[in-house]
């Protein structure tokens, strides 16, 4: 929404601008005209002066138009090509993602930007073993790979997500507005979509697979914070089976599990001697406690 707003404004001020220049060359072809005039209104008999002042006026009433129209299609020529050079500097030419620079500014302004509401997600993809795609059946093949899965991945997100390549095989995606559980969502179906893509490359069947690594945003983080928790949970899907989606929760270290006490019988605890204790000699003290009926 920001980004077509944006568009909006830029083309308001070609508008704006196109008609100052009207005004522009039509005021500046008047006074021409009359200081033309001027000079020849005393080569001029007195009844010719009226219709010399007329031709002054009108004339550049006339061409003035024409004129800037002229110079209109000429600007608007050179503002579509600085719009086709503005958009071709944000866009990975592979995949017609959103390349790296591109899609880390925009999420950012939009983790900025969007402190309520329903919180973002930042998912960070990453296809599964595509050095041996490269190696087996070439960079041609590789290069096939990646642009299925841009376009899985961007059918299975919605119209007003962001999605970016941001390195060799890696992808990322800004679910905006998604919740608590909108993410993992998202992330699931860009899992299904890719590991559902299989197709012929030179008579051998190439399938494909993706892990993603899901932070959803929270009250306090930064955008580096989150950047950090998507690659460290990407991470965790790689090293954990792949083909899978990881989260933060994933990275909390596990709880140990406590240990039974037994309800009847007698109960040993050990009690940790003040005194150092040295290689030669170790004292352990335990005292039997017998559990009252």
């Amino acid at each position: 929404m920001v980004f077509a707003i944006k568009a909006a404004a830029r083309m308001r001020a070609f508008v704006y601008g196109f008609l100052l220049q009207i005004a522009e060359i039509t005021s500046v072809s008047v006074i021409g005209s009359l200081l033309v005039s001027y000079a020849l209104f005393s080569l001029m008999e007195l009844e010719r002066i009226q219709e010399a002042m007329m031709v002054a006026f009108v004339a550049p009433l006339m061409i003035a138009p024409s004129v800037s129209v002229l110079f209109g299609r000429s600007n608007y020529r050179l503002f579509r090509k600085q719009r086709a050079l503005e958009r071709a500097a944000q866009i990975d030419e592979m995949t017609r993602l959103l390349n790296r620079r591109a899609f880390m500014g925009r999420a950012e302004r939009v983790i900025t930007d969007e402190q309520t509401g329903r919180a973002p997600w930042l998912l960070y993809v990453d296809v599964d073993h595509f050095k041996c795609v490269n190696d087996t059946y070439g960079h041609p093949a590789g290069d096939a790979a990646l642009q299925r899965v841009a376009e899985g991945i961007r059918t299975a997100c919605r119209g007003t997500d962001l999605v970016g390549r941001i390195g060799g095989e890696e992808f990322a995606v800004l679910v905006k507005s998604a919740g608590t559980e909108g993410g993992i969502l998202v992330a699931e179906r860009i899992r299904a979509a890719i590991a559902a893509i299989a197709f012929d490359w030179k008579g051998s069947d190439i399938s494909l697979s993706v892990s993603v690594g899901a932070a959803c945003w929270q009250h306090g983080d930064s955008f580096g914070e989150l950047v950090e928790i998507a690659d460290q949970s990407l991470y965790y899907a790689k090293t954990h089976g792949r083909n899978r989606v990881a989260t933060r929760d994933d990275l909390a270290p596990a709880r140990p599990a406590a240990l039974p006490v037994p309800v009847n019988g007698p109960v040993h605890r050990a009690i940790a001697v003040p005194a150092p204790i040295t290689a030669e000699r170790a004292i352990v003290a335990a005292q039997r406690l017998t559990p009252s009926v």
